[in-house]
């Protein structure tokens, strides 16, 4: 029985998907869920499938025009544009997290009262997790990942700062489920940059898979 759900939605859902379900991976079998651009049905079947692989954690990713209704089961929701959050934010139940990207120039979703508020970003000190000194690498994104009490450097499998945005938001997750900053390096420095061993579930179609993560050994 999954104890903790994360939904994801915006730009690089996947990407931070995946590599959220790896840093949870650590603590307990994680399940995850990608339901790709162009889905359009329920999401409860989904939420019932990754409580079948009797995972602590699931980490689902979603497309953008979400109905809002799907975030209200989130124990932590992470809305990586406004667009992708501002319907679904008000429907987060009260003692819920939600993550917010403060570089989106459209800025951010508003928020419920009782819902817990976290941001990141590369260009505010202000943020609870924000990138400095980035380095962009062939196959990897690094930086120093910053918080009011804390620093460490993130070496993301994603080239060429892509990985910027996707491991800011799964650190910041990972935080919320009581994993610090040096916990998420520990996993991303040996993370895969895409699921492996996603199956497509059942009457999904090819846009929904589901797969599991579990600590390496």
């Amino acid at each position: 029985m999954i104890s903790r759900l994360c939904l994801i939605s915006g730009p690089e859902a996947d990407a931070t998907a995946c590599l959220l379900s790896q840093i949870l991976a650590r603590r307990g079998r994680t399940a995850m869920c990608a339901l790709g651009r162009g889905y359009e049905g329920e999401l409860s079947p989904w939420l019932r499938a990754l409580e079948q692989r009797r995972c602590p954690f699931g980490v689902c990713a979603l497309p953008e025009g979400i109905r809002p209704d799907w975030y209200v089961r989130a124990g932590c929701a992470v809305f990586l544009s406004r667009s992708a959050g501002e319907a679904a934010a008000g429907e987060l139940a009260s003692g819920a997290d939600a993550i917010l990207n403060l570089d989106d120039p459209e800025g951010v979703p508003k928020l419920p009262d009782g819902v817990r508020r976290w941001t990141i970003s590369e260009r505010r000190n202000s943020a609870d997790v924000s990138a400095k000194n980035l380095r962009l690498r062939p196959f990897r994104t690094q930086f120093e990942a910053v918080t009011r009490d804390d620093i460490c450097r993130l070496s993301v499998p994603l080239p060429e700062g892509r990985g910027l945005y996707p491991g800011l938001a799964a650190a910041c997750a990972a935080l919320t489920f009581g994993m610090g900053l040096n916990e998420s390096a520990a996993a991303l420095e040996g993370a895969e940059p895409v699921p492996l061993g996603m199956i497509p579930l059942p009457l999904g179609g090819p846009n929904a898979l589901a797969g599991y993560f579990e600590a390496k050994k």
